[in-house]
């Protein structure tokens, strides 16, 4: 009897405390569903049955790219911010401080960043400081396709307190719910491909020093000869080529030659820029970036404005050119009594208000054949947001607004190639057909169609281009 009595207590006892821990262990599930919340809970649910209905952003720690070691503490404080800020919007879930923090100062693919932490996108940026003005740039990306949705740069001035943190969080958390709170909150199944997908094998950038400016510059293939292009007032050394257009042609002259092309002050990678450029600053940058890469005669092929700044390098510094080719290149924009089909000042710095739009872009690199085309509509947009930011793209409106080139021309000895769009909307060809006329010697080579500064698809600019080095390489290079 006393032996089947202990028996029954150890067995009550053996159940009591089964019964125990299973309470305990219900209760652990219980404390950890309530600090999960219910935002993590709906993620585990859209893992298992598919997309979520609501988009997980991911907020890399933004990058300091200067020297100043302050602008670290400014970059951090910057995220965390933003991550706040996501984490109490509707409809949004953000990923912890702590599993983004992880990534900090790694080169991550954003496709495994999405895969590890389970986000539909990533906002990742940089800031840069320039003199009193820091650079903020800011990207969001799909980490299904690795594709930009959207992406914006501004310049503030440096400020002490938290006023810069705040502008900063401001617009971009701005810029980025105008993006993903319609058509990703909706779970509508939109096709985020409508962005460029910047290309990853275009060479590092490198910086020229022109006194305290630094100018972004790249290069591709090997010479001689050497070509320098440079290019219009939207422009940034990576995302211009990755247009189809403008990346075929690029990579057929880094075949040929050694490419060489740049930001000019003000625009994508190189340094901002506080008030209207003057011609002989951009032709002393152009300079640096020459003598940056040990050139002797170079090829310069400049493009829309970026023409009259090759024109005025060809005429300052003659001995150093072996030829000029411009396209859609200014000779005067502004109404005067030579040319006709021009602008008032007004209406050219009018397209620095509808700046970031994509719709001068559109005509810059567009034809009949991209105007119903959304990817191209999207590229023109990122090209734009990327190229300059409001202040900066007036400052070279200004510089546009005041080009005036026509007498100079008439002082040029290199050998000139002058080609044209014919139906050019934004630089008409009558621009073109003047400084052919003027520049002793030069050869005047109209392009069927509608655009203004970029390449063709059938290969005529890239062929005319190189024709005109073969028939000039003659001279010492």
């Amino acid at each position: 009897m006393w032996m089947n009595a202990n028996q029954g207590v150890i067995q009550v006892t053996f159940a009591a405390i089964g019964a125990t821990i299973a309470l305990a262990a219900s209760a652990r599930r219980y404390y950890r569903r309530r600090r999960a919340g219910p935002s993590n809970i709906r993620r585990r649910r859209a893992l298992l049955w598919g997309r979520p209905k609501i988009p997980t952003i991911a907020v890399l720690p933004f990058a300091n790219v200067s020297s100043d070691s302050e602008q670290e503490h400014l970059a951090d404080a910057i995220t965390e911010d933003l991550i706040t800020l996501f984490a109490n919007t509707p409809d949004i879930e953000a990923c912890a401080r702590n599993s983004v923090f992880a990534f900090k100062g790694k080169a991550v693919d954003v496709r495994d960043i999405g895969a590890s932490l389970g986000a539909t996108i990533v906002l990742e940026g940089s800031l840069r400081k320039a003199g009193n003005l820091v650079r903020i740039t800011a990207q969001l990306i799909d980490t299904k396709t690795g594709n930009h949705i959207w992406a914006q740069r501004r310049d503030e001035e440096l400020r002490e307190g938290l006023d810069l943190q705040d502008k900063a969080v401001k617009f971009i958390s701005q810029g980025v719910l105008s993006e993903i709170k319609g058509p990703i909150a909706s779970d509508s199944g939109q096709d985020w491909s409508h962005a460029a997908q910047l290309r990853t094998d275009l060479p590092p950038v490198q910086y020229a020093h022109n006194g305290q400016h630094n100018i972004a510059y790249s290069v591709m293939g090997s010479g001689p000869p050497d070509i320098v292009l440079i290019m219009g007032i939207a422009s940034h050394i990576q995302v211009i080529p990755s247009s189809p257009l403008m990346g075929a042609a690029m990579d057929t002259l880094g075949e040929k030659a050694r490419l060489i092309w740049f930001d000019k002050r003000g625009q994508g990678l190189s340094d901002p820029i506080f008030n209207a450029v003057g011609m002989e600053e951009e032709v002393e940058d152009l300079a640096a970036v020459i003598e940056a890469n040990n050139c002797g005669k170079v090829f310069l092929m400049g493009i829309s404005e970026g023409g009259g700044i090759a024109i005025k390098y060809a005429e300052t510094y003659p001995d150093k050119v072996a030829g000029l080719a411009v396209l859609g290149c200014v000779a005067n924009l502004t109404e005067n009594d030579d040319i006709p089909n021009t602008f008032s000042r007004e209406q050219i710095l009018s397209n620095a208000d509808r700046w970031g739009s994509g719709r001068f872009s559109a005509f810059a690199f567009g034809g009949e054949d991209t105007d119903n085309d959304p990817s191209f509509k999207s590229w023109a947009k990122l090209v734009e947001q990327l190229s300059a930011t409001p202040h900066n793209i007036r400052a070279q409106m200004e510089m546009v607004a005041s080009m005036d080139i026509r007498e100079l021309a008439t002082r040029v000895t290199v050998p000139t190639l002058v080609m044209h769009w014919t139906k050019d909307l934004l630089v008409p060809i009558d621009q073109g057909k003047f400084l052919a006329d003027h520049i002793p010697g030069a050869r005047f080579l109209p392009i069927e169609g509608r655009a203004h500064a970029t390449f063709d698809k059938e290969g005529r600019i890239v062929a005319a281009l190189l024709d005109f080095i073969d028939q000039n390489r003659d001279q010492k290079l």
